[in-house]
């Protein structure tokens, strides 16, 4: 048994294509040769690789897409359905309030009946919904009611510290206290929610990279978004209004974070529309900016490239100047400095805010 085993491991590294490859069909069939030279039945022989059913899609998922699990119909609780779906399975949850703080270490999809009818409530404790894996769709749920609406990458006890492919779709994440959604260290979609009254609406930390954030509502909160370290995200045509904060709440404040494109947003009505602090190489191009407290401003952060803004308090084609602080090299001193939007818009942008209940 144990050569034939190695003849199987032999035919396979020496006929194998390179990853993400598909097999000739010419590969394949010389495959058969070879077990059949060797009077082998590989139906017959023992998997040297044997793989867990919770870690890897099953056959049906693969063929069909997995399996639907229906919630309370099948389980009752969210969390319970999650514990017994296998990879690429679809979690439907039908309309009602579930009180629960749910995990999600698997590949899944979880939809609700429509988010303003399928609410999951935290209980004001803790991360309502925790996304410690890749390629998850969560979409049609209200998350409220938690320190952390949704929270992904950066997952004690499973030690995964970063989160990859994931989408948050069609929610309302309201009233929680410190943050709508939190990213960590990673690279996700998240559109066409609203982000209502919540301590901040979404934070980015610690390389968070390749985010795409579009189409949300951004409201009512201490900072609409905050990066922190975060690189190369797209932020683009969201509504990001009356985010305010005792006089330091802000549209969005970007903190040593660069390479990221912001365009095509609405910032209204907030203490700040723009906050840049020690960050570098960002695009902020075609965006409004309406009757916020301050437009933009910035510290130590320069290399910026604003361009084709609107702002309602500037009606000429001549440059806009906007205003910050730099730092004088070897020394504690500060000195205002100045950016420019080089060619700003006279008329504002036809974004229109994405709504929905």
């Amino acid at each position: 048994m144990r050569r034939e085993i190695v003849v199987v491991l032999t035919a396979i590294l020496l006929l194998a294509p390179p990853l993400g490859k598909i097999i000739p069909k010419e590969n394949e069939t010389n495959f058969n040769l070879t077990a059949r030279k060797h009077n082998l039945d590989i139906q017959k022989l023992p998997n040297p690789f044997p793989l867990k059913k919770s870690s890897y899609p099953t056959k049906e998922s693969k063929l069909l897409g997995g399996k639907t699990i229906y919630v309370p119909d099948d389980y009752p609780t969210i969390q319970e359905a999650i514990d017994h779906a296998d990879v690429g399975d679809t979690i439907k949850v039908r309309a009602g309030i579930y009180y629960e703080n749910i995990k999600v270490y698997k590949k899944l999809n979880i939809v609700g009946s429509g988010s303003s009818v399928t609410i999951i409530d935290g209980g004001g404790k803790g991360s309502v919904v925790t996304i410690a894996t890749h390629g998850v769709k969560f979409t049609d749920f209200t998350v409220r009611n938690g320190d952390i609406g949704i929270k992904i990458g950066y997952c004690y006890p499973t030690s995964i510290f970063y989160s990859v492919g994931n989408m948050i779709n069609g929610n309302n994440i309201i009233n929680n206290k410190l943050y709508g959604i939190w990213l960590y260290g990673s690279c996700n979609t998240v559109t066409k929610n609203n982000f209502i009254n919540n301590g901040d609406g979404i934070f980015l930390w610690e390389y968070s990279w390749c985010n795409r954030i579009t189409r949300n509502n951004i409201i009512n909160s201490r900072r609409g978004l905050w990066l922190i370290a975060s690189l190369g995200n797209i932020i683009t045509k969201n509504n990001i209004t009356n985010n305010q904060f005792f006089g330091i709440g802000s549209g969005i404040l970007l903190d040593y974070s660069s390479g990221n494109k912001i365009t095509k947003n609405n910032f209204m009505n907030n203490d700040y529309g723009i906050m840049l602090l020690d960050s570098f190489g960002n695009r902020i191009a075609r965006n409004n900016f309406i009757g916020n407290h301050v437009q933009a401003t910035f510290d130590c952060s320069h290399f910026n490239w604003w361009f084709n803004n609107y702002w309602d308090d500037w009606k000429s084609r001549l440059p806009r100047p906007i205003k910050g602080t730099t730092h004088i090299p070897f020394t504690y001193k500060y000195i205002p400095w100045i950016n420019f939007d080089w060619r700003p818009s006279i008329e504002p942008w036809g974004i229109r805010p994405f709504t929905f209940i």
